[in-house]
């Protein structure tokens, strides 16, 4: 596994740039915009295509046109008549989508927000057909990305968000104080279209071209599309779940929405860095593999580089977590309420990572043996499980932390669920090798807790470069005593990762 582990790091590296980057995007919205009411319709409108990139981008069609761009990346000619059929596709799907969304936003904001604002409505009305557009150059961004991937090219495919991310806080703090919250939709609308550029130049330079190609009929297409179908109710069903989440954080009290928002950028940099650059190494391998139980081991190798990274992950951000949203965030219109506020939702999110992690490497693992369908009905249950479990929390008298209580439930549920489907045969020895890696754990553990025994609330004040430096003083030996413990017991990736193999 040298090759996979090097492209992981790659993946891992570019990952860990972008959702860094993720974070100050977030600290220039919320220093320009606050956690109010403008910055509550702002994450409202972007996260309903943002949503739908589970779709058109991350989920349905790369669950489905992966595994084919892996099937024919050795036939320069077939791998391009494909993704061209596919670019045709898609583009057949979102121009009609663009229009309908641009006369008729006002509409769709009022059916799936609960916001009582007139304001905020149109404010959100205003920005989502920009934020259609960004969808838009994601999505064909994810195909060339795809088309990368397949080929064991990751480098311009992990590193590609970084020019989106960049745009977005370049447009905030330049052009935020003078257009206010359009400054957003430009920075949208121009980073997707960089990152899209990021891809499509890599590919250009791997010797493939594309045109539009109506021919529908091609059989490798077909393919995908019968692929996509279950692969589609299984991202629908997320979309769903997660537009919902939202319906029901718009009716919270203000600033809830900025909270689950916020909480998530938090929460998805160690799960987006460790989860996406392992399952994105590993679900190839899953299908390529030439028998069951060399995928199996593939999995249980998956399940504990997982927990390798975000065990202590979870750990540092359960105890630092209050401090690095007061040092990156508070600043500006965004208060030390909203810094409590956000740390009480991202608190579960934390909890609900390692679980979530495990399922969504199942579920990767059920998708390339072709078993979509088996998917579909374990997500759909768990969405049902979330929905309840979100609404059972709030009427208990929770606010926005219902939300990420109900991940918990609903993940780990289906981690049980998914353990019994893939009749998982190495389960003693994962048990073994979670054992171990959580004992390894102990002197951050120790740590952690004589911080907390006599930390003296020094974050209170919010970002500034003094705090800044007491977060790195606190953290940095936290961080530390992981390397070294990994190091000295010999963790086999991480031993990897620095060239001790």
């Amino acid at each position: 596994m040298a090759r996979s582990e090097r492209s992981s790091l790659v993946m891992m590296v570019c990952t860990f740039i972008s959702r860094f980057l993720g974070i100050f995007k977030a600290r220039a919205i919320s220093t320009v915009f606050g956690a109010g009411y403008i910055t509550d319709a702002i994450n409202f409108s972007y996260n309903l295509p943002n949503n739908a990139r589970k779709l058109f981008a991350e989920g349905a069609f790369t669950t489905a046109y992966l595994p084919a761009f892996a099937r024919c990346s050795e036939d320069v000619e077939r791998s391009q008549r494909l993704s061209s059929i596919i670019i045709t596709f898609q583009l057949s799907i979102f121009l009609p989508l663009i229009l309908l969304i641009s006369l008729y936003s006002e509409k769709i904001t009022r059916v799936l927000s609960s916001f009582s604002s007139e304001e905020q409505i149109q404010i959100a009305a205003r920005l989502l057909p920009f934020f259609t557009l960004f969808l838009v150059f994601i999505s064909l961004s994810s195909i060339f990305a795809s088309l990368l991937q397949a080929r064991a090219r990751f480098l311009a495919a992990s590193a590609s968000p970084i020019a989106f991310t960049l745009a977005v806080i370049i447009s905030v703090f330049s052009l935020g104080p003078g257009l206010g919250y359009m400054a957003m939709a430009i920075g949208a609308v121009t980073g997707s279209l960089m990152q899209l550029l990021v891809c499509y130049v890599a590919i250009r330079r791997r010797g493939l071209r594309f045109r539009l190609d109506f021919h529908f009929r091609d059989q490798d297409f077909l393919k995908v599309l019968s692929d996509f179908a279950p692969a589609t109710i299984n991202s629908m069903i997320l979309v769903v779940s997660q537009q919902i989440t939202l319906f029901i954080a718009s009716g919270l009290a203000v600033g809830s929405i900025s909270a689950y928002s916020n909480s998530i950028i938090f929460y998805q940099t160690p799960y987006g860095i460790f989860f996406a650059s392992i399952a994105g190494v590993y679900f190839p391998a899953f299908a390529n593999a030439r028998s069951r139980e060399e995928k199996q081991k593939s999995l249980l190798e998956a399940f504990s580089y997982l927990f390798t990274f975000l065990l202590p992950s979870a750990l540092l951000l359960l105890v630092f977590g209050r401090e690095c949203i007061a040092v990156l965030l508070q600043s500006g219109q965004f208060t030390y309420e909203n810094t409590l506020l956000t740390y009480s939702v991202l608190i579960f999110y934390l909890i609900a990572m390692i679980p979530q992690s495990f399922t969504g490497i199942l579920q990767r693992f059920l998708q390339a043996e072709g078993r979509y369908w088996t998917t579909v009905s374990v997500s759909l249950l768990s969405t049902i499980i979330d929905i309840l479990a979100t609404l059972f929390f709030i009427k208990s008298g929770d606010g926005p932390e219902a939300l990420s209580k109900a991940l918990v439930v609903s993940s780990s549920a289906s981690l049980a669920i998914y353990l019994v489907l893939v009749h998982f045969r190495y389960l003693y020895r994962l048990v073994l090798s979670l054992l171990k890696l959580s004992l390894l754990n102990l002197p951050l553990l120790v740590y952690l807790l004589l911080y907390m025994k006599f930390q003296n609330g020094w974050w209170r004040s919010g970002s500034s470069f003094r705090n800044l430096f007491y977060l790195a003083a606190f953290a940095s030996p936290a961080c530390l005593i992981v390397l070294v413990t990994y190091i000295v017991f010999r963790v086999p990736f991480l031993a990897a990762l620095i060239g001790r193999r």
